[in-house]
């Protein structure tokens, strides 16, 4: 996956707009079932994460192995807790009590002269007390260093840099050094899922997508902005999409009047132009007095969905434009009274589990992009997964639904319910439940069309204002050309 951000032309909201695209060669490709590699992935070159059989480091100096909850344990917080891409075993330098000075070289790396490849790596940069400078850089066949990045006296959470190296003529390997040296008691650095790849040729901006979907989620009320900005947005977009996906939390809770007034400011805004609209259900639809079955009852028969998918409409599927499968999952029970606005908010039964699982691995084996929406989210995925109010969404489903994610790298979910900003370097992540993994999911964090929220503390949760004209961002996912690149825009 290789996401890139960019500014839409439309302001005064922040929510997000995903607009997902599949070109027409990789459509062709993902008619190859040996093809699967191609349409998930770029070519991997080397990764390592830090929990491999052998160590290919040579740490010289303070750099440690340790993993997130030691270090928090050890050191505290003070943002330490943010590093949401972190999977088990972990590289750390830590300043915090003296002057540091340390690297961590891999072994070498079999390389091509003249090629161009990537260097993507976890990144978790904490800028604190004394002068503090922390550099990337590769060597070829033992020569001179050349620097790739170099930090200083700002933070950057929870990043993956993405720093392109051109290889020499001539050149047969590669080294990766990363250093940090600090003047005294400072801040600190934390490394994972180090990796080396050859990126797939960029998507020309004029090439016509294949199959496109609009995605927005957590409108809770808000539907004058959707009315008035979101939907127009989205319309107003070149090659307009005939699907639609909004990712649960359309209403503040279950009332009838909740609806009427969501669907009203829905058919306003153009929503009804739109061939296939699939809406999921979050945790609001649940909210209320009347009961979970009365909830979900209304939820089905208001948007529509009972006759969407082909399982019921809670879960489902359809191909979009012929070409790009859409999955989808939502909750079958949620008890308000007992639990009033708390997790787990997701209960899946066998049959939906065993549904989701087989169609996944259909898609994989026909070496297909997929892609899988859920309101709720996992821990420690995308922006504010540590925070303990996302850290259950899931509840008994936690273990088995991350690793069915995590056996399928041609998947990219689409998860909302956060309203975290999609300003953020996390705000898509690759998810490796087990960190062995090389591949992971992608998972994309879908912001929301009302409230935004950000930290409140260590663990906490709170809203944030919105920056006053603040521009709507937009997303494309595109899957394609014929090297199967997926891009996030």
């Amino acid at each position: 996956m290789a996401p890139r951000r960019t500014l839409g032309a439309i302001s005064a909201s922040a929510a997000l707009l995903v607009t997902a695209v599949i070109s027409p060669a990789a459509a062709a490709a993902g008619t190859d079932p040996t093809a699967a590699s191609r349409v998930t992935t770029e070519r991997l070159v080397w990764f390592d994460g830090f929990d491999g059989a052998t160590d290919p480091w040579t740490v010289d100096g303070a750099w440690q192995r340790s993993t997130l909850s030691e270090v928090v344990a050890a050191h505290g917080t003070d943002r330490r807790q943010a590093f949401t891409r972190a999977s088990g075993t972990i590289a750390v330098a830590e300043a915090t009590d003296a002057a540091l000075a340390g690297s961590l070289t891999s072994s070498p790396i079999a390389v091509e002269g003249g090629d161009e490849l990537e260097l993507r790596f976890d990144s978790h940069y904490r800028a604190r007390g004394a002068a503090q400078t922390g550099t990337v850089t590769v060597a070829f066949d033992r020569g001179a260093p050349v620097v790739l990045r170099q930090y200083a006296g700002s933070d950057e959470e929870s990043a993956q840099p993405r720093l392109r190296v051109v290889v020499p003529a001539g050149a047969k390997s590669m080294t990766i050094r990363f250093e940090l040296r600090t003047e005294g008691a400072a801040g600190s650095w934390m490394i994972d899922d180090v990796q080396v790849v050859r990126p797939l040729r960029p998507l020309a901006d004029d090439e016509a997508p294949k199959a496109t979907v609009d995605v927005f989620s957590d409108i809770q009320g808000a539907t004058t902005r959707m009315r008035d900005l979101v939907l127009p947005g989205l319309r107003s977009l070149p090659h307009p999409a005939d699907t639609l996906v909004v990712n649960g939390d359309l209403v503040s809770n279950g009332a009838t009047a909740n609806y009427d007034a969501y669907l009203s400011a829905f058919r306003a805004g153009g929503g009804d132009e739109y061939g296939t609209v699939v809406s999921t259900a979050g945790n609001h639809e649940f909210y209320g007095w009347e009961g979970s079955d009365v909830y979900l009852d209304r939820f089905l028969d208001r948007t529509g969905m009972r006759g969407v998918g082909g399982q019921g409409g809670l879960w489902g599927e359809v191909l979009v434009d012929g070409e790009l499968p859409l999955l989808w999952i939502g909750s079958e029970f949620y008890d308000y009274a007992a639990k009033t606005g708390a997790g787990p908010f997701v209960e899946l039964s066998d049959e939906q589990f065993a549904w989701l699982e087989g169609r996944l691995a259909h898609w994989r084996e026909q070496g297909k992009p997929v892609l899988l929406f859920s309101h709720h989210v996992l821990p420690y995925s995308v922006s504010g997964t540590y925070a303990r109010f996302y850290a259950n969404d899931f509840g008994a489903d936690t273990e088995r639904f991350a690793a069915l994610v995590a056996e399928n790298p041609n998947v990219v979910m689409l998860n909302s319910h956060t309203h975290w900003s999609a300003q953020l370097n996390d705000w898509s992540v690759e998810q490796r439940p087990d960190p062995v993994l090389a591949r992971g999911a992608t998972i994309v964090n879908t912001a929301a069309v009302t409230t935004m929220y950000g930290p409140s503390g260590d663990w906490g949760i709170s809203p944030h204002r919105r920056p006053a004209n603040a521009p709507v961002r937009m997303f494309r996912c595109v899957v394609g050309p014929s090297s199967g690149r997926r891009e996030l825009r």
